[in-house]
């Protein structure tokens, strides 16, 4: 269509662990234990960021144990769609690709 597409997903991210960290009433800088999580799109996005999300944690949670993610829904199956065309693995490779 010609217009740019904006995405504010990391900035966003980081934003909340830098509110969570640096607020007392959150206390994720003294968290010894912290548990990523989602459901839907959400549990699909807590598996695709856990591993930045556990690194981010790490360097504000000084005292951090233990770091886990799991999610309360949305793992979505790599499998053909109804007319038997395997097409999840690319849509998600595009979607990737056009968000970073």
């Amino acid at each position: 269509t010609g217009f740019p597409l904006y995405f504010r997903g990391r900035r966003i991210l980081d934003a909340v662990i830098e509110t969570l960290s640096k607020n007392e009433t959150y206390g994720l800088s003294e968290a010894t234990d912290v548990l990523l999580s989602g459901c839907s799109a959400g549990g699909l996005a807590t598996y695709l960021h856990a591993d930045y999300v556990g690194d981010q944690v790490r360097q504000v949670a000084p005292k951090l144990k233990r770091f886990k993610a799991a999610s309360c829904s949305g793992f979505f199956l790599d499998h053909p769609n109804a007319e038997g065309i395997p097409v999840y693995r690319e849509q998600m490779q595009s979607i990737y690709s056009l968000s970073n």
